[in-house]
């Protein structure tokens, strides 16, 4: 007699998300249907966290492999040792975790002869969560061991959630800057808004025409009040592309809503589970976005929208940036170099040092290629190029920018990740190929142990390898959330420690001959121009070059 598949659920029985909680999927795998029904009375009124079970049995390991082929999302999975042959269960496990490669389900075996499966040698081979012998596993025995298991799986889930979000944040933000008109721009960011919440398909980008032209020309003003007149839908989504009435509707019930609350800067949940988007930055609003969703919005997806919001802000801050950097044929030798200087800048703008920053490091690069004899073209080159440098933390979170302590190695790699954003936001635009190199670059090292492509000597580029040693001086001497800033003896002595290793040596020696002459004490000690409007990255005075005042 052929054993079937027994399962506690109807096939294709229609779940409405909207009265029913999402189940929880639990694959139970014994060869005694006994045991099999006992385990579905037993679980019949089971809850956690709201959720109920949803059931799925097999009596042998085989069927259970046929199951896991076409469903997918267990949770927990409760398996005999013994069925088809005295190890099934343990080959099912194997086969989870090897050939599925799922590491993510709970895994729980159970036994009634643990002399044939010694519990210290299957804990210590197959990677299980738990062990139990079927004689212990009373029906609240049973519920405290799936309760635990399930408690561990939504833990992992969180994280992985988490992590997948902020994957999808960081995959968007570089896509930002792709578009090379408003109106494409404005509609990318649409799209990538809507990518961070793959279950949205529906959705518009509005605001007043003054605004969205202009993009933050009065952006002195921190006004947060709303601009009625000549508000309208930019671009739309699904049902709301190139349908005004439905768009004029939905948009007046959106000011309304976003009116109606304390704080109406503050992402706003209609009565539909749809969603509000105010986007702004620093507290001017300029428009709004409006997403339709097939599912409540969780804590997290509230917070990737948030966080988004903020770089869609940020965007489209700087997008006049790159309207003015895609107009010139070759922008490093223009004099376009304050909108460079700009986009800079706009890479931390919250971070009132940063214009000084990029500036010391513009000096510091010039008379390091200047010391190292290089062409005048390739110095000025190689200074311009360098403040671009960073401009891939535009995309990385500000609770890991300014993080007061040291980052963990999740949040390390987070940040490691700007070199690579920058290069892609950069792209092949033209006049900026050395600012792309620059910035990916950077942070390679001379031996070969930097990222993100292990590059090791002269395979980086001497205007990289110039910017590397002048970014880590400068942020040795200046203070930042984690650290209080070194004394210039003391940062020069850590650079030279690491001439061969993290800096190319004869970079060194040149910046080494700087230090001494007094050069960079004296560009320390210049009032830099703290208006973005003022001249920057002017030709160096004389006694910059000779180390002389006249």
């Amino acid at each position: 007699m052929r054993k079937k598949i027994i399962r506690s659920e109807k096939k294709n029985a229609p779940v409405n998300p909207s009265e029913t909680p999402h189940p929880w999927k639990v694959l139970v795998v014994d060869d005694d249907v006994d045991v099999l029904n006992l385990t579905r009375i037993s679980l019949s009124d089971f809850r956690f966290d709201e959720r109920p079970l949803l059931l799925s049995m097999a009596t042998s390991g085989k069927q259970a492999q046929e199951i896991l082929q076409t469903e997918t999302n267990f949770a927990v999975a409760i398996i005999d040792v013994m069925m088809e042959t005295p190890d099934a269960g343990l080959q099912l496990v194997r086969h989870i975790r090897e050939s599925l490669h799922n590491h993510r389900i709970r895994l729980i075996i159970r036994t009634g002869q643990p002399g044939l499966a010694p519990e210290r040698l299957v804990i210590d081979t197959y990677d299980i969560d738990d062990y139990k012998e079927k004689t212990e596993l009373t029906s609240w025995k049973l519920y405290t061991t799936l309760r635990t298991a399930l408690k561990s799986y939504r833990d992992l889930m969180s994280i992985e959630y988490n992590r997948m979000g902020l994957n999808r944040i960081l995959d968007a933000a570089p896509e930002l800057y792709r578009y090379r008109s408003l109106e494409q721009f404005l509609d990318g960011i649409l799209h990538q808004m809507s990518s961070v919440l793959p279950s949205s398909h529906h959705g518009f980008l509005a605001g007043t025409h003054e605004e969205m032209s202009a993009i933050f020309a009065s952006t002195t003003e921190q006004s947060t009040q709303w601009i009625h007149d000549n508000m309208r839908v930019r671009c739309g989504l699904g049902r709301y592309t190139d349908n005004p009435v439905a768009q004029s509707h939905v948009l007046h019930r959106c000011i309304g809503l976003l009116h109606a609350q304390p704080d109406h800067t503050q992402l706003t949940i209609d009565e539909q589970c749809n969603v509000i988007i105010p986007i702004g930055s620093r507290g001017h609003l300029f428009g709004v976005a409006y997403l339709e969703l097939n599912r409540s919005l969780s804590a997290e997806d509230r917070q990737f929208l948030e966080i988004f919001a903020m770089q869609c802000g940020s965007a489209l801050e700087n997008q006049q940036l790159f309207d003015e950097l895609k107009n010139s044929r070759d922008l490093l030798k223009s004099a376009n170099r304050h909108a460079i200087y700009r986009l800079a800048v706009a890479s931390e703008y919250k971070d009132q040092e940063t214009g000084h920053h990029v500036q010391r490091i513009a000096y510091y690069s010039r008379i390091i290629a200047e010391r190292l004899s290089l062409p005048e073209p390739e110095c000025e080159e190689t200074s311009v190029a360098s403040v671009l440098h960073d401009l891939g933390k535009i995309s990385i979170p500000d609770a890991i920018l300014h993080k007061p302590g040291r980052l963990n190695e999740e949040e390390l790699e987070v940040m490691r990740t700007h070199c690579e954003l920058g290069a892609k936001i950069l792209g092949d635009a033209p006049g900026l190929q050395l600012a792309h190199q620059i910035a990916i670059q950077h942070h390679e090292k001379w031996d070969g142990t930097g990222y993100p492509l292990g590059l090791r000597g002269e395979e980086i580029s001497l205007p990289a390898r110039i910017v590397a040693v002048a970014d880590v001086f400068d942020a040795l001497v200046s203070e930042r959330p984690y650290k209080k800033p070194w004394s210039n003896e003391a940062a020069m002595a850590e650079i030279i420690r690491l001439s061969g290793k993290h800096f190319d040596p004869a970079v060194v020696d040149a910046f080494r001959t700087i230090y001494n002459s007094g050069q960079l004490q004296l560009i320390q000690t210049l009032s830099l121009p703290r208006n973005p409007s003022d001249p920057i990255l002017s030709p160096l005075p004389s006694y910059f070059v000779t180390g002389t005042l006249d």
